[in-house]
């Protein structure tokens, strides 16, 4: 295992990132905890040393369990990262609450890397907020020896990350999205550089971009095979982060021993690219953003908090899918077999919605449909993927219809009930839309920013 200086210790170069564990019955909430330990055994015998949990993984259910398994390890044997949940504004004023909470959950009188959670565009003014003083109080349990290094992550804009270091100069890392993908596709370069300028660490989260990296089309795994025969595909995600200065942490986030023994052994040695190598991997990257139109991870953090419980990271999945020109409508179709219930229990206003279209829909369309994927267009796109918005919409009728034909009356239903609405709403604000009453309370209640978690 290849290992890292930072300031007076040295991490391994692989963390294992705790938010992919294997899971019972595919709820992600149920972590099947054998077989967590059995990879954390396998991972502390191969020398990874880092490990990184936060508040919201696996449900709120990583935490303890990384307690229940580290517990069995001298503490000086592990260094252990997790993180303030800011992305809720609603948790700012239980900031102490909460850490004396994770402290417990963790077992431990301290965490050896402690970071400010995923600062964004749209919380970064509750962190910086004099009324609920985050940045003071963890620098205040800094002091008292509860955290050894604060940090924070992010997959804000650059002007957010600015903007947070301006306020917290002594943030002592930064963890954030990088890949050969999002390089250019969602400026990584540019944060890069920006932390590099300011000296600070660059700690690196979905090194393999939620898998999607592991496996790439024909193609494209032939030109890299090409170049490197004895390298797999996934190595290849790391060895371009090898060829990037200031990079220190590269969490991985494994869910079984495959894919631990395969970043274990690349970590092992040191194999950046050269130039060829380098421009071969981003032409690649170039292709798989050409055929991306929704950037998503699968981290689920939107599925948490989802009203609707929706699977909205497959739903994304199909929809880049059919925007690269694949046939996914059996995939579709099963999925809405599946997730019928989300529709069935939608709460008050979708009632009213339900009992709109049960005529046109009932028997040749099916309503769930329509919930389903008019639901998953309000949860994930309408904030921050307005671009894609109207296409988001076309496709949802295209395909819904090539599932189970619609009469033609169905689809000017559809354009004029709940596109035009939803289209407004898309550019008159969050929760301003038909049927989101128990949203537009609780937006009533707190700022707009509140509901960013849900709706992005």
């Amino acid at each position: 295992m290849l290992y890292k200086k930072f300031q007076d210790i040295e991490l391994s170069a692989l963390g294992l990132g705790c938010m992919r564990f294997p899971v019972l019955n595919g709820d992600d909430g149920q972590i099947d905890e054998a077989q967590a330990e059995a990879i954390v055994r396998c991972a502390m015998e191969r020398g990874v040393n880092y490990y990184d949990t936060a508040w919201p993984y696996h449900k709120g259910r990583s935490e303890p369990v990384m307690g229940r398994i580290l517990s069995k390890y001298p503490r000086e044997a592990y260094y252990l990262a997790t993180k303030f949940p800011g992305y809720l504004t609603e948790n700012f004023p239980k900031a102490e609450e909460i850490f004396a909470s994770q402290l417990e959950r963790c077992r431990v009188d301290y965490f050896d890397f402690y970071l400010f959670h995923s600062v964004s565009d749209g919380n970064i003014d509750g962190y910086l907020d004099p009324r609920y003083g985050i940045i003071d109080f963890f620098r205040e349990q800094k002091k008292a020896g509860r955290i050894r290094h604060l940090g924070f992550s992010t997959h804000g804009s650059l002007a957010t990350v600015k903007r947070f270091l301006d306020a917290f100069p002594e943030a002592e890392f930064c963890q954030i999205q990088l890949n050969y993908m999002d390089w250019t596709f969602q400026r990584a370069q540019d944060k890069v550089t920006l932390l590099r300028e300011r000296g600070i660490p660059i700690w690196v989260m979905e090194p393999v971009r939620g898998g999607r990296l592991a496996s790439l089309d024909e193609g494209s795994e032939k030109k890299l095979r090409a170049l490197r025969p004895d390298e797999s595909i996934p190595a290849w995600a790391f060895r371009f982060l090898q060829s990037i200065d200031g990079i220190g942490m590269v969490l991985s986030g494994m869910s079984n021993f495959e894919q631990l023994q395969d970043n274990i052994t690349t970590m092992s040695e040191s194999k950046p690219l050269s130039p060829a190598e380098w421009d071969a991997l981003l032409n690649v990257a170039q292709e798989l953003t050409r055929r991306t139109a929704v950037p998503c991870t699968r981290c689920r953090y939107c599925v948490e908090k989802c009203p609707k419980t929706l699977d909205i990271p497959s739903l994304l999945a199909l929809y880049n899918r059919k925007v690269a020109e694949e046939d996914i409508r059996s995939e579709l179709a099963a999925l809405v077999a599946v997730d019928k219930p989300a529709f069935l229990f939608m709460k008050s206003g979708w009632k009213v919605l339900h009992r709109r279209f049960t005529f046109l829909y009932l028997s040749t369309y099916g309503p769930e449909s329509v919930g389903i994927y008019l639901e998953t267009v309000w949860c994930s796109c309408v904030r921050h993927h307005k671009a894609v918005f109207i296409e988001i919409i076309a496709f949802l009728q295209a395909v819904l219809i090539s599932v189970d034909p619609v009469p033609a009356v169905g689809g000017a239903c559809i354009v004029i009930g709940i596109v035009f609405p939803l289209v407004r709403s898309a550019f008159v604000g969050p929760c301003s839309g038909i049927g989101y009453s128990r949203i537009r309370e609780h937006d009533r209640k707190n700022s707009p920013e509140t509901c960013v978690k849900c709706i992005s």
